[in-house]
């Protein structure tokens, strides 16, 4: 695993976020703090209704806290204007959502052109160039001349991955990316995130269900009733710099109920550290 430089490239603090109001407000957040390191690839579990896809929108600069502060990249987002945000978003950061949010009318390579050409300002044959390497990176050769109505659910998936693969971003969001993949498929798109992370430096963020990616990842973050109960390292190495409380903490499962069957799996030579 890539070793982690002592500055974190995502920091939250104490975010809180609630929806609705009067009887009917409820709690996503409440209090949650994380770092996130560059060459890090994290993956964020827990029950549907945890807060997950909470947190990702507001460290993503996407969602607004109620509470608490997100330094992206040494960057206060939320002090941010409108137009800064987006600046931002679009010069570093890459996102894939749960929805595919395909043009309708554009085939796949076009999808990604886009992204090349008025994104990052790549010249047409360079744009080009970069879309048919990486719908061929994500085994979608034969495909690059569908429309999303042509194409299968797994495969438009795997179109809205690319686009985002296009930016080489500094930061990674993804929200459910294998929610629509078959394992063989999902494995190469966790693949492709954890190579981002290793190989180009990126700090990816994963929201997940599925317990086989746990091995993958260099860290797992366990969110439960909007709060940050634990965090797994399943390669037993911390993918940040060492904190004094580490030293002394137990390894013992800190999640109501015991581990369960998807926490086994991914807690093989891992160490477990508290939290709270």
């Amino acid at each position: 695993m890539a070793a982690s430089p002592q500055k974190s490239s995502i920091e939250g603090r104490d975010l809180s976020r609630a929806f609705g109001h009067g009887s009917m407000r409820s709690t996503a957040l409440a209090g949650v703090s994380v770092d996130l390191y560059p060459g890090q690839f994290s993956l964020m579990m827990g029950p549907s209704g945890s807060g997950k896809s909470t947190l990702l929108a507001i460290l993503s600069g996407l969602l607004r806290p109620d509470q608490g502060k997100v330094h992206s990249l040494g960057q206060d987002i939320w002090s941010m204007s409108e137009r800064q945000q987006e600046a931002f978003r679009l010069r570093h950061v890459g996102f894939i959502f749960q929805g595919y949010n395909l043009f309708g009318a554009f085939n796949a390579v076009q999808q990604l052109e886009l992204v090349g050409r008025w994104g990052m300002s790549m010249g047409f044959w360079e744009a080009r160039k970069k879309a048919r390497m990486v719908l061929d990176m994500l085994g979608l050769s034969k495909k690059k001349h569908l429309r999303p109505s042509e194409m299968s659910g797994g495969e438009k998936q795997r179109v809205a991955i690319g686009r985002a693969l296009m930016k080489d971003p500094e930061l990674f969001f993804a929200d459910e990316p294998t929610s629509a993949l078959d394992w063989a498929h999902g494995e190469q798109v966790i693949e492709l995130l954890r190579s981002a992370a290793r190989e180009r430096g990126a700090t990816v963020l994963c929201v997940a269900h599925d317990s086989r990616i746990i091995p993958y990842a260099d860290q797992v973050l366990h969110l439960e009733d909007g709060q940050l109960k634990g965090v797994v390292y399943p390669d037993g190495k911390s993918g940040r710099p060492e904190r004094e409380e580490d030293k002394t903490h137990s390894t013992k499962s800190v999640l109501p109920g015991g581990d369960d069957e998807g926490w086994n799996k991914g807690r093989t030579g891992s160490r477990l550290y508290r939290t709270a």
